[in-house]
């Protein structure tokens, strides 16, 4: 794939800064800059992905953040696919006449269903009547970074939770035993190990990826605190299964003097209903009534709950990383020193001293926690990158996946080996289409 020949196209909200990074990582390497489609032009058919690209195309899809307008297409998206569903539901024609009501939680197992619709008809668009494992490269028209079918994998907590549990005690070989799609500028990458691998009937011994203890199909308060009891558990963690940004996330814990829910999720009662919303601010709650109110909306929208696992502290704080994986190799490392259970950046937590973290985890341990990731990151295969959140245990040895993200590279100010995220992507590709 002779480089002159590449074209980049981004599928995001062109005011995001995520964008004007990328560009600059275009910039960087000697590369056009990427022509930006606009979410909502692509939703609505005022452009298509068939009338702009070719074989020579490269395709990132960015996150669809913090813009209402998108917001309510999606949610539109998903009208009618899962009638039959638990879930808080709307009608397409309801869900474009939403007012912005700033950090409300509208809808996400909708929001979820119209991601995805919308995911597989750009997939559709660029495969060309391709199918998985034909061979690299296809006559597809265009390759996705990161492939929809896999952002739409990373976008549910409780999938990936499988996937990563199923790797640890079936013992099937990564390489093996997930679909690569021809149209995927990962499989390249993948494709090449795979066919450098003996091919035999045996598996390959190999560690497990660690992760907290999950109670999988939680459908209510009730219901939670009877698995609690049952499993041992005296704190979890209960996540929105499609939430990101820590939204509808809830450390919730039982004692002999009662229980608390710390969140930030903000409770607020109007004309007989309860609405949820989405805070900055870090609430607690204590009265029983408004914890099972919180749990049991959040049920019913599908939920990871996970073992609230111990951290390790830095600077006397509770800490967890995020590592980036690109093309297989960990590299950029945030360590993210909390002020609560919930250490994203966005709530007011800071960024701790990475060289502080690694010197006293030491080199040993910071190797197989590195090898986790890139692991995690390799049950992916169709994408080129992903942020995974690292939990290390207050001894600095053991360490548990708690989640993989399809957009977690967005790390301003951070390098490894002088290159930040972008950056280091951009590299990658030009190595993967350099050697097509």
């Amino acid at each position: 794939m002779p480089l002159k020949f590449l074209k980049f196209i981004i599928i995001g909200n062109p005011e995001n800064r995520r964008i004007g990074l990328f560009q600059e990582a275009l910039n960087y390497w000697g590369l056009p800059s990427a022509k930006v489609l606009d979410y909502l032009d692509l939703i609505y058919g005022r452009e298509s992905l068939a009338d702009i690209i070719d074989s020579q195309t490269i395709i990132r899809i960015e996150s669809p953040e913090r813009n209402f307008l998108v917001e309510k297409a999606i949610i539109a998206a998903g009208a009618n696919i899962e009638p039959a569903g638990t879930h808080q539901q709307i009608t397409a024609a309801d869900a474009l006449a939403l007012e912005f009501d700033k950090g409300r939680i509208y809808y996400p197992r909708q929001w979820y269903l119209g991601w995805c619709n919308l995911l597989q008809q750009w997939a559709n668009v660029i495969l060309n009547q391709d199918s998985p494992n034909q061979g690299l490269p296809g006559n597809n028209l265009g390759y996705f970074i990161n492939h929809p079918t896999d952002i739409i994998q990373m976008f549910d907590k409780r999938i990936c939770h499988q996937r990563f549990t199923d790797y640890s005690f079936n013992q099937l070989e990564i390489v093996n035993n997930n679909v690569i799609y021809s149209n995927s500028l990962a499989g390249l990458l993948a494709k090449r190990s795979r066919e450098q691998i003996p091919q035999t009937n045996h598996t390959i011994p190999r560690s497990i990826i660690p992760l907290p203890r999950c109670l999988a199909g939680i459908i209510s308060y009730e219901h939670l605190r009877e698995q609690m009891q049952q499993q041992n558990l005296s704190r979890v963690f209960v996540k929105l299964a499609h939430g990101s940004g820590a939204s509808g996330v809830v450390a919730y814990r039982v004692s002999p003097k009662g229980e608390s829910a710390i969140t930030t999720v903000e409770r607020v009662r109007h004309q007989g209903e309860t609405i949820l919303y989405n805070s900055r601010k870090i609430s607690t709650y204590f009265q029983r009534e408004k914890i099972a109110d919180i749990i049991n909306i959040l049920c019913k929208e599908g939920v990871q709950v996970e073992e609230w696992l111990p951290k390790a502290k830095l600077q006397h704080r509770p800490f967890d990383l995020r590592v980036v994986v690109i093309s297989g190799e960990a590299q950029h490392l945030v360590v993210r020193l909390g002020k609560s259970p919930m250490t994203n950046l966005h709530l007011k937590s800071d960024r701790g001293n990475s060289e502080e973290f690694l010197q006293r985890v030491g080199v040993e341990n910071w190797q197989a926690m590195r090898q986790t990731c890139e692991t995690a990151a390799r049950l992916f295969p169709n994408s080129l990158y992903c942020g995974i959140d690292l939990l290390v245990y207050p001894d600095f040895r053991r360490h548990a996946i708690l989640e993989i993200n399809a957009f977690g590279d967005l790390l301003p100010g951070i390098t490894w080996n002088n290159l930040d995220t972008y950056t280091s992507e951009v590299k990658a590709i030009l190595r993967l289409t350099a050697d097509a």
